[in-house]
């Protein structure tokens, strides 16, 4: 049972949380979410200005960066060129495009007057960008990839580092 004194303490203390001042104006702010920074960013084909943002990959889903460098082994320049020079660009949904550039894989032999190449393999390298607003720009690139397999050949990385 509550004697007065004990019940004025509760009641004070109550008072106390319920009139406490907010936190003043200059409080730090959140941080902002380091997923949304922007790796790097650069215009397409059609001028439109494409975000690769940092991302975030678990092992088992993810978008932007992370995931394509850490799962689909690709790296900004094959991002960058596919959307630059695509083969193809197709509306997916809404404010999402799709991106596709053939890359081949090129073998030489001989050289000078006598060197041979051919094309031993073509993989189709797919681009999504999703050009929806998050306040500071679009969201930008949520995946790109190879066909055939989620990891993309070191050949296809290598090949848009040559160009």
């Amino acid at each position: 049972m509550l004697t007065n004194r004990s019940f004025v303490a509760v009641v004070g203390a109550l008072i106390a949380i319920l009139v406490a001042p907010a936190p003043p104006a200059w409080a730090a702010p959140k941080p902002p979410d380091p997923r949304y920074d922007v790796v790097d960013s650069w215009s397409d084909a059609t001028g439109a200005t494409v975000y690769l943002r940092r991302g975030s990959w678990n092992g088992k889903t993810g978008w932007g960066y992370e995931k394509v460098t850490r799962y689909h082994n690709l790296n900004v320049a094959a991002v960058r060129l596919t959307t630059r020079y695509p083969e193809s660009r197709s509306l997916v949904a809404g404010t999402k495009y799709n991106y596709v550039t053939p890359v081949h894989h090129v073998r030489c032999s001989g050289w000078w007057l006598f060197r041979r190449c051919e094309i031993v393999e073509t993989v189709d390298v797919t681009v999504g960008v999703d050009f929806r607003n998050v306040g500071s720009g679009s969201f930008g690139v949520v995946t790109a990839f190879c066909s055939g397999d989620p990891k993309c050949p070191d050949w296809v990385r290598n090949a848009a580092n040559n160009r």
